[in-house]
């Protein structure tokens, strides 16, 4: 009976211990903790003492320079050997004959004025020849008169390589037809011929010749000058084809054939 009562006494013991344990295990999860951790971070590795301290945050990175501006790539220089435009640096002065109240030769028909005819064809001429590189200048652009004088002077100043008249003839025979080139100077024979033959062989036309004349304007310029007489305003069958623009058209391709011809020959 005593052993029983011991027994039971310890029992009571035991079972009042667990119980004891288990009321403060809830009172450590309640406040948080866990068991057997320890209160707050870890120290270093030596055991002790503050935590280390965190290392600097890094400086924040500067903004990047601009990309220097990028130079233009030049332009890519001329191919060697590459040709220029058959007339570069050559200046040409045109000179449409009459003008303004200065009709010049009139048609046979009545109809048709050398003053009209010589321009379209010198402005024809004009656009041509630049396409080919050369500077184009015009005693006159429009329907005015220019006197004989000023238009020598015009190509003098200007230092003209070459100085070309554009005409329409006339005569009281009106059977005469055909094409005619002048030049006064010695210097401008070369021009004349090849002038002469480039209008010929483009128009078909009757070959007149190239013939010695003292006009004016061939006569007072500096560099090789030529008058040209494109046909007969005279003679009907060439009043209608210098009335036609197509065959002006001609006319100015054939002048500019032949200086493009005469400037190789001078290059050669």
């Amino acid at each position: 009976m005593a052993l029983h009562r011991i027994a039971s006494t310890g029992a009571v013991t035991l079972r009042s211990s667990l119980v004891a344990t288990i009321i403060a295990l809830l009172f450590v999860f309640m406040l948080g903790g866990s068991p057997g951790a320890p209160e707050g971070p870890p120290g270093p590795e030596t055991g002790g003492g503050p935590p280390p301290a965190r290392p600097p945050a890094p400086a924040p990175a500067q903004p990047s320079a601009p990309a220097p501006a990028r130079t233009p790539a030049p332009a890519p220089a001329e191919a060697p050997g590459e040709a220029s435009p058959p007339l570069a640096g050559r200046v040409i002065v045109l000179d449409a004959g009459h003008g303004g109240a200065d009709p010049g030769a009139i048609g046979a028909s009545g109809g048709t004025w050398e003053k009209y005819n010589t321009l379209f064809v010198a402005l024809d001429a004009k656009a041509l020849l630049e396409r080919a590189g050369a500077a184009v200048i015009l005693t006159r652009s429009d329907d005015r008169y220019v006197p004989l004088g000023t238009r020598a002077a015009i190509a003098n100043r200007a230092g003209a390589d070459v100085f070309i008249s554009i005409h329409n003839d006339w005569n009281p025979n009106p059977s005469l037809r055909g094409v005619t080139t002048y030049y006064y100077h010695a210097r401008s024979r070369r021009l004349a011929e090849t002038l002469q033959a480039s209008l010929v062989a483009a128009l078909g036309a009757r070959d007149v010749g190239v013939m010695r004349r003292s006009f004016q304007v061939v006569r007072e310029t500096t560099m090789p000058a030529v008058l040209l007489e494109l046909g007969f305003l005279s003679n009907r069958s060439d009043e209608r084809l210098l009335a036609d623009p197509a065959y002006r058209y001609r006319a100015a391709e054939a002048i500019y054939n032949g200086v493009v011809q005469y400037f190789a020959q001078e290059a050669g």
